[in-house]
């Protein structure tokens, strides 16, 4: 039935075959690595070409925007045009004199040449005042329109809507660009200034004429909404990009809608959320590595044909030998009849040499401790099959009592010895627990080891039903902890169940390990657990919920942001000490508790930290990682590290900048009884707009000003709660409330506890 013709493809020749064609190949792989070497050296040297021309442009683009940002923000904060926005009807002589003092400052202003002109449009008073003109806004822009090519009731249009320092292409060409800033009165549109920065552009197409590249190519530059900003002269391709799958520093081949493939560069501006690309055409980019790839890829090409034609011819001249040694061994013995391959016949000559009877024990052996661990599991989980199994796994209990340890290596202090990702290393550290149990309990249990999702189980079975069978178990477990702590530098977590009479509450007492083993990942603090111990501290699975009222989110956040360290301590102490020791939390609880109070600090901390800087990223990066930490007093106490830090930070960064917001903060603490005390009566009495200076004083301190006011207040009241027994009504106003309601909704926003609940803590 079987065909007798040895196969071909098993003999050695063809082994020897590869060999000689590898060693003629190892020469063409060197041309080939050598060719990618240089072509990839090519492509490097065009992408870098093309990187700093446009790092070049992206640099000087970012300083002309930046000024024209920095001009329009110092404009629409000037005292004297703020004045003049909020004229209306007829303008008085002085009014006017205010005008012709805006003119003539404007005049005086020395802006850089890449600032064409500034105008600044009011539009209470219908009135444009720039470097050159005081004139209405319809002569003015019908001057404007002229001059720059553009059509004047568009632009009239664009003057009229609110813009929060966006950049507007004067042409529908793209070649004209203007930034646009407005300072509206009570929020509307139509009630405030325009301030327009017209930026000069010839040096940024002049800086695109004389570089070289971009002879074949284009230049431009998209907003963060893919909107075209500036563009060169070839301005028909670009509806034809898609901008979202450029990335900062990227070189991305691209095909266009037209169908033409390109490689496109792109780098992120360091101030605008602007991408600066360089387009240029794939046949234009490949054209230098053509002919050379040409050239080499047929010198490849020949090498091949000729190395394999000598690797044959080769091979077969030094086989001849090999294959008159080949017909002498054939015949020798009945089992390589019909075969030709050499390994083969070595392989079998050996095989036939081996100790069946050995290799047979081996595997029975093998084959018990499969069925045995399996037996094991199924007892633990409940699911055990009946006595024919038992028999083939050869366990035999002696006695009906039955207790269940579980050992856990404690992955957040990795061992420095053993590698407890590796099977190997987990089977040593098995197998040195078995042992040690073993030698300590031989008197009183036989002991039965099983390795369970990485946890070591070990199922006892004890002659009787004793308590101080359980002291001489702990005992002995204490000393496997200390030993592979001492010797193996691994940190075991180890649960212990309650000693049962009978095979079925095996389950029960494994079930008891798993939640002794759950409650220390959460909870911590002890790495020996005994359910009879611990049961009353144990996690509440019928628990759905936790404790974190929104009155201790708002004082959290307070806390935060004024960068009260103490404070932060006691909430999250309170926070902590009442979810774990009253509430006891299910699993689930635990971690949406944790994941809560994680939350509010990261949004904190981006509510008032200032995106663009970096101070504060390692923090809050930390903080992010503490997510994947399951144990809640390890995340409390990393929390209290963290914010620490943070605290410090923040009271340093204010020392410097303090010297206005002292006197303010001075004021306050002065005068807070004052029921009229507000933001208004402070920026009267430091002559300051209202918005200019709740703005000022949140940016330095760090929390609102009305905030702060009611902050001193609550501070005060606390001293007068603690050492006064009047009414609340009474220290209400005191401490500059008019009403007690007020009061004590303030009192509860801020400390998380009525005055009532406060007064009686401390009294």
């Amino acid at each position: 039935m079987f065909s007798n013709k040895p196969l071909i493809a098993k003999s050695v020749k063809y082994s020897w075959l590869i060999t000689y064609v590898i060693l003629f190949l190892i020469p063409l792989l060197l041309c080939n690595i050598l060719f990618v070497l240089v072509d990839g050296t090519i492509k490097d040297q065009v992408d870098r070409t093309n990187y700093f021309a446009l790092k070049q442009i992206q640099q000087y683009m970012d300083s002309v925007v930046a000024d024209a940002a920095r001009i329009a923000s110092s404009l629409a904060f000037n005292d004297r045009v703020q004045a003049i926005a909020t004229f209306k009807g007829d303008i008085s002589p002085k009014e006017r004199y205010d005008i012709i003092l805006l003119n003539r400052s404007m005049q005086s202003s020395n802006y850089k040449s890449e600032i064409e002109e500034v105008y600044i449009y009011f539009k209470r008073i219908d009135t444009v005042i720039s470097s050159k003109h005081v004139m209405d806004s319809e002569k003015f822009f019908d001057l404007f329109a002229e001059r720059y090519g553009t059509d004047a009731a568009k632009w009239i249009k664009i003057n009229q809507e609110m813009h929060r320092g966006s950049f507007v292409n004067i042409t529908p060409q793209n070649k004209q660009l203007a930034y646009m800033f407005t300072y509206s009165i009570n929020q509307n549109a139509d009630d405030g200034i325009n301030v327009v920065v017209i930026i000069n552009l010839s040096n940024f197409y002049k800086m695109i004429d004389d570089l070289s590249i971009i002879n074949n190519g284009n230049v431009a530059i998209i907003d963060e909404n893919n909107r075209v900003i500036l563009t060169s002269d070839n301005l028909d391709l670009m509806p034809l990009l898609k901008f979202d799958g450029f990335q900062n520093n990227s070189l991305t081949e691209y095909t266009s809608s037209d169908g033409k493939r390109r490689q496109v560069s792109c780098i992120n501006s360091n101030m605008q959320g602007w991408k600066y690309l360089y387009i240029m055409p794939k046949d234009e980019y490949w054209k230098q590595l053509g002919e050379y790839r040409k050239l080499v890829l047929s010198g490849i090409s020949f090498s091949l044909v000729v190395s394999c034609i000598v690797a044959f011819l080769l091979f077969k001249k030094n086989y001849e030998p090999i294959k008159r040694l080949l017909k002498s061994l054939k015949g020798h013995n009945e089992e390589d009849k019909g075969m030709i391959n050499e390994y083969r016949i070595i392989q079998n000559a050996i095989l036939r040499s081996l100790d069946d009877k050995k290799e047979l024990e081996k595997w029975r052996a093998f084959q018990k401790k499969l069925l045995s661990e399996r037996y094991l599991k199924e007892l633990l989980t409940g699911n055990a099959a009946e006595q024919t199994d038992r028999d083939t796994a050869g366990i035999e209990f002696e006695h009906d009592c039955f207790a269940v340890a579980a050992f856990s290596a404690d992955m957040e202090k990795p061992s420095t010895v053993l590698n407890l990702n590796l099977q190997e290393d987990i089977e040593l550290l098995h197998f040195i627990i078995m042992n040690i149990l073993e030698e300590l309990l031989q008197d009183i249990c036989k002991i039965y080891t099983v390795n369970f999702d990485n946890i070591i189980f070990c199922l006892m079975n004890f002659k009787e039903q004793d308590e101080k069978y359980m002291t001489k178990l702990k005992d002995a477990v204490t000393t496997v902890q200390e030993t592979v702590k001492e010797h193996y530098k691994v940190n075991l977590i180890i649960a212990i169940g309650n000693i049962y009479n009978g095979k079925d509450f095996i389950k029960q007492s494994y079930k008891e390990t798993r939640q002794l083993l759950e409650f220390e990942e959460i909870v911590g603090g002890e790495d020996i657990l005994v359910y009879s111990e611990a049961k009353k501290f144990l996690l509440n699975e019928n628990s759905h919920t936790y404790f974190y009222p929104p009155v201790m989110k708002d004082a959290l956040v307070n806390a935060v942001k004024s960068g009260q360290y103490e404070r932060i301590k006691n909430i999250l102490d309170e926070l902590f000490n009442y979810n774990l020791n009253n509430l006891t939390l299910s699993k689930n609880m635990a971690q949406c508790f944790k994941c809560d109070i994680i939350g509010t600090i990261i949004n904190t901390l981006n509510s008032f930290i200032n995106s663009n800087s970096q101070k504060y990223q390692s923090e809050i990066d930390t903080i992010e990682r503490l997510i994947q930490s399951k144990n809640l007093n390890k995340v409390k106490e990393q929390l209290l590290i963290v914010l620490k830090d943070i605290c410090e930070k923040i009271n340093n960064e204010r020392k410097g900048t303090r010297r206005a917001e002292d006197e303010i903060i001075n004021y306050i603490r002065e005068n807070y009884m004052d029921e009229e005390l507000n933001v208004s009566t402070i920026a009267d009495r430091f002559d300051l707009h209202p918005n200019y200076l709740s703005r000022l004083f949140k940016q330095q301190v760090g929390i609102g000003l009305l905030d702060y006011i009611n902050m001193v207040r609550i501070e005060e009241a606390k001293k007068l709660l603690k050492s006064e027994y009047g009414n609340l009504e009474t220290i209400a106003r005191k401490v500059g409330y008019t009403n007690v309601k007020t009061f004590t909704r303030v009192f509860t926003k801020t400390e998380g506890i009525t005055p009532g609940k406060y007064r009686e803590k401390f009294n």
